[in-house]
């Protein structure tokens, strides 16, 4: 009732969170439509496939912990053609993000929690412009070619792991054309002991962020791989991080 009521009014932007920690149920809510809202976020939110989508002037949404399958989210996207950012924050019940969106310029995607071990994330994002991810595994990512902006807020990898190491390195090739290239502290470490100078050469990062809580050894000569082989590096930002014992 308080949504139909707000998108009644032509509201611009919505936030809608469940009460407590129950979802709310959108199978009685089954129109979805506005003209005017602009930005919509969903919190604890059931969306199921039945659900009509009709948002023609939406930008910006946010799925915050919403349970939806593939064939649902699919749908609600497919509703909101002018759609030009998309963030995801642990969604439920969906673990193959791959769809066609030619007007999507900005993702984020925070998969932090545990995932079960058959989920299989599909980066297809051909007129993508900014990614920010906050990943627990390695996806797989099949177009970026349009990123410019890459950040990697989080992502584990096992620097003592050869396999998951490699997947690292092919993984980061993917994004070897983007102009802005950030890791956060999480990444960095992985990130130095994965990089060479034979895949730096074909690098083209122009601005390169590194998150470091200690320069060790390993580091050191990532710094020297790195100022040395990438042809087209222009600035180098190295953030300290300090935590308090």
């Amino acid at each position: 009732m308080w949504l139909r009521f707000a998108l009644d009014k032509q509201a611009k932007e919505i936030v809608f969170d469940g009460v407590s920690y129950e979802y709310s149920d959108s199978s009685d809510f089954q129109n979805f439509t506005s003209q005017s809202l602009v930005t919509l976020e969903l919190r604890y939110c059931i969306i199921f496939p039945q659900l009509q989508v009709n948002l023609g002037s939406l930008k910006k949404l946010i799925f915050n912990r919403t349970d939806m399958c593939e064939e649902a989210f699919e749908q609600f996207i497919c509703g909101c053609p002018s759609l030009e950012e998309l963030c995801i924050v642990e969604p439920y019940s969906i673990s193959n993000l791959r769809f066609s969106a030619p007007n999507i310029r900005k993702l984020s995607l925070v998969l932090t929690e545990d995932e079960p071990s058959n989920a299989t994330w599909l980066f297809d994002f051909p007129n993508l412009k900014t990614l920010e991810l906050e990943i627990v595994r390695i996806p797989e990512v099949i177009d970026v070619s349009s990123v410019l902006d890459v950040y990697l807020k989080w992502l584990y990898v096992d620097e003592y792991d050869e396999d998951e190491l490699r997947m690292f390195d092919i993984f980061l090739e993917k994004f070897s054309h983007c102009e802005v290239f950030q890791l956060s502290l999480d990444a960095s470490e992985p990130f130095f002991h994965a990089i060479d100078d034979l895949h730096l050469l074909q690098i083209r990062w122009k601005c390169v962020v590194l998150g470091l809580r200690i320069f060790c050894q390993s580091c050191l000569l990532g710094f020297y791989q790195l100022m040395r082989s990438t042809k087209h590096l222009e600035e180098l930002t190295i953030v300290r991080h300090y935590f308090d014992l």
